[in-house]
């Protein structure tokens, strides 16, 4: 009976080890990934775009329907919500801004033939097309497609880029809620 007691608790210091190996381990990955985001390595669909500032205008459209919203800036650069009747909070639209200037994407998909972008990538019209216009008078798009299968990421075009970008869901989920609380 003291020989199964001891290969017990062998077993379990054994077990214990093992958690607290894969615990430490994981929590190293999480320093990893909160690192590189804050080094700003995390890869943005438009590097160009450094500050919030340099975006005039920023247009939301549910494409194939009505519904959309847009924010611009008034000459003395505060945002207005054209069309709407309730003045645009300030924060609120400088968070719509940085979202756009920080929406990272994970990686690109080459070489899609375009006969797949609308079954297979979610492009039969689109979730949610985003248009920038910008103080220098240049304009840019990312058309938003379906969800990836894990769930976690979107399929996007980016302008007239031939590659598809997967880009990150909360950013597109936090736009997507603006247009839609806009639009009731």
């Amino acid at each position: 009976m003291k020989h199964g007691r001891r290969t017990l608790l062998i077993l379990v210091i054994i077990f214990v080890a093992l958690g607290v190996g894969v615990f430490i381990q994981s929590g190293a990955r999480l320093q990893q990934a909160v690192a590189l985001v804050a080094e700003n390595r995390v890869p943005t669909v438009f590097p160009f775009i450094t500050e919030e500032t340099q975006i005039d205008a920023v247009y939301l459209q549910v494409p194939g329907s009505r519904t959309s919203f847009t924010i611009a800036r008034d000459p003395e650069r505060n945002w207005t919500a054209p069309g709407q009747i309730q003045p645009v909070n300030q924060a609120s639209a400088t968070a719509i801004a940085s979202s756009i200037v920080l929406l990272p994407y994970y990686r690109t998909l080459p070489n899609i033939p375009e006969s797949d972008l609308a079954p297979l990538y979610g492009f039969n019209p689109g979730t949610l097309l985003i248009t920038v216009l910008l103080n220098d008078g240049a304009q840019h798009a990312v058309l938003i497609g379906g969800l990836t299968p894990a769930g976690d990421t979107y399929y996007a075009l980016v302008d007239q880029q031939p590659d598809v970008y997967v880009v990150e869901r909360r950013a597109i989920d936090y736009l997507y809620v603006v247009l839609r609380d806009s639009s009731a």
